[in-house]
């Protein structure tokens, strides 16, 4: 019987392959951390510019939420299966 995918698993790729490539998109979000360590609200690629100037909650819970799934810090049972 073949593995059971998540919908947005590409088709053939394995579960270690999806985790290292949420590894690789996660570090490339830590590069927008702010001064205080905090992750902007947007960010506006052709500009180049952070937008809107706000750290909203819901953005910065998203960060703690993949990182507990790709570094399983709490232990618990996972929001998001990769």
């Amino acid at each position: 019987m073949a593995p059971k995918m998540s919908p947005g698993t590409p088709q053939g790729a394995t579960k270690n392959e999806t985790k290292k490539e949420a590894k690789k998109i996660f570090d490339e979000v830590m590069k927008h951390r702010n001064s205080k360590g905090y992750f902007s609200t947007g960010y506006q690629f052709e500009l180049g510019v952070y937008w809107p100037k706000e750290d909203s909650t819901w953005t910065n819970a998203a960060v703690i939420m993949a990182a507990d799934c790709i570094h399983d810090i709490t232990g618990k049972e996972k929001v998001i299966l990769i």
